[in-house]
């Protein structure tokens, strides 16, 4: 990969972080119904996500030496369902050593509570899906595209990093916590060479904890 090239990925993808900060405000506009907010949402990130897509697609028929997508995993689901459990479990351990909930938390936990279908449409659905595509298939395969174990595991490790800076920006348990979570992710798509299984897990995970809102914040 040229200086150029890696400026260009670089610029390409912060442009993707802030579109991705701005189709996630959406969720918070003032003074708008919780049913029709939700359609909003939909809408939005909806195109978003096919933005996304094609992008990834796109880069995957352009360059794609580990041939994501083309090979058959076997036992994916298996993958899938130890992910799942692997982010439990490191919640319920890191969990221990946080103060107080998270302000990523705190702050879907009080929104929730004024929008909660948009919320939980916007949480189980549309932003494991965005992420997924944003802080592994897309970042993955833009910056750690070579089939060599030392680029597989600066993918996961570096991903992870910058998943958890967006959840948490401080130096913290939190951050140590949401790396986890990047990591447990970035290792399922790495595995299965299917993001969709890495969106897959993210979704039951979020999906669990918003059942685990409706029953206690309600």
């Amino acid at each position: 990969m040229t200086q150029t090239s890696l400026l260009k990925r670089l610029i390409f993808y912060c442009g993707f972080i802030l579109l991705q900060n701005l189709v996630s405000t959406v969720v918070f506009l003032p003074k708008i119904s919780d049913v029709l907010l939700a359609l909003i949402s939909v809408l939005v990130a909806g195109g978003f996500i096919y933005f996304l897509t094609t992008r990834y697609q796109k880069q995957l028929l352009v360059y794609n030496p580990r041939a994501i997508g083309q090979k058959k995993v076997v036992g994916k689901w298996k993958y899938v369902l130890l992910g799942v459990l692997a982010m439990f479990a490191a919640n319920i351990v890191l969990a221990n050593f946080l103060p107080e909930t998270t302000e990523n938390q705190a702050g879907i936990n009080q929104s929730f509570l004024v929008n909660p279908i948009t919320l939980t449409v916007y949480g189980v659905i549309l932003a494991p899906i965005i992420e997924e595509l944003l802080f592994r298939g897309i970042f993955m395969n833009y910056f750690w595209n070579k089939d060599t174990a030392r680029a597989k595991v600066l993918a996961v490790l570096t991903s992870a990093l910058l998943f958890g800076l967006m959840h948490e920006p401080r130096i913290s348990m939190a951050l140590l916590l949401y790396m986890t979570l990047g990591i447990v992710l970035a290792s399922v798509y790495q595995k299965t060479e299917d993001l969709r299984c890495s969106m897959l897990v993210h979704m039951l995970y979020n999906g669990l904890g918003f059942v685990g809102m409706f029953l206690t914040l309600q």
